[in-house]
C-alpha cells in the first residue's frame, strides 16, 4: 500500500472527470474520534497500555517498544484515545507516528528512527509548484498555562509558557490555553508538558497547499 486513509467525504458526480475526496489516517480518524467512556483506567507497562488503547480503537497494524516500567493511567470518559496516549507518553518521552502503509509506531525517538528515515524536500514555487498559504487565528493562543498535582495530591506551581506563533498576527496578550494534567506529575514534568504543548500549538492556523506534477509522501519529521 502507498497509504491508508479513512474517507470523511466524497463529492461524486456522474458527469465529472474527477472525484474529490478527503480522509484521515488511523491517528486522525480512529484515535482522535474515539473516547474512553467507561474504560478510563488502564494499568501495566506503557507498552501494555498503548496496546490496550490500540485494541479499543480497532487498530491492528502496529509496533510498540518494550518497556518494563508499570503504572496506572487514569483518563476522563470524554477524553480521546489520542489525547490519552499523549498524556501517558509524556511520562516516558514517547512519540507516535504512522507509516504511509498505515502501521503505527510507538516508542522513543531512537526506537522510531529505526523504522523510518526522514527526508528533506525542496519545492520550486516558480516552476513546478503553486503554493497557497492559509492562516486563521480562531484556534491560536499566545500562551499556555498548565496546572496539576503531584503524586501526593499537592498542588504544583502552575507553569505558563509563551506560544511562538505566526509573527504578523495581532493576538490578545492573554489569549491563554488553560489545561490541567492528571495527578502524579513532578514539577519538572509539568514544565516539560507545558513546553511541549506550547511547541505543538505554534503552527495552529497555518496551512500550506502544494500542487504540481508530483508530491512526496510526507511523514512526521520530514523537512519541506
Amino acid at each position: 500500500n502507498m497509504c491508508v486513509a479513512f474517507l470523511d467525504s466524497v463529492d461524486y458526480s456522474v458527469l465529472s472527470e474527477t472525484v474529490p475526496i478527503s480522509g484521515r489516517n488511523s491517528i486522525g480518524f480512529k484515535l482522535m474520534e474515539s473516547t474512553f467512556d467507561d474504560i478510563n483506567e488502564l494499568s501495566g507497562t506503557i507498552k501494555d497500555v498503548t496496546e490496550q488503547i490500540f485494541v479499543l480503537a480497532g487498530i491492528q497494524n502496529y509496533v510498540i517498544e518494550e518497556n518494563d516500567s508499570e503504572r496506572t493511567h487514569e483518563f476522563k470518559p470524554n477524553q480521546s484515545f489520542l489525547s490519552g496516549l499523549e498524556q501517558a507518553f509524556a511520562y516516558y518521552n514517547w512519540k507516535l507516528i504512522e507509516m504511509p502503509n498505515g502501521e503505527l509506531i510507538a516508542g522513543t525517538a531512537s526506537f522510531i528512527s529505526g523504522y523510518i528515515s526522514n527526508g528533506y524536500y525542496s519545492f520550486d514555487s516558480g516552476e513546478l509548484f503553486k503554493r497557497r498559504t492559509k492562516r486563521s487565528s480562531d484556534a491560536t493562543y499566545t500562551k499556555v498555562r498548565v496546572t496539576g498535582k503531584d503524586i501526593d495530591g499537592n498542588d504544583l506551581e502552575p507553569v505558563t509558557v509563551e506560544v511562538k506563533n505566526y509573527t504578523y498576527w495581532s493576538l490578545p496578550t492573554n489569549k491563554t490555553y488553560h489545561t490541567t494534567v492528571n495527578d502524579g506529575y513532578t514539577q519538572s514534568e509539568l514544565q516539560k508538558y507545558a513546553e511541549d504543548l506550547a511547541e505543538s500549538l505554534k503552527y495552529v492556523g497555518v496551512g500550506e497547499d502544494f500542487t504540481g506534477a508530483m508530491k512526496p509522501q510526507l511523514v512526521v519529521g520530514d523537512v519541506a
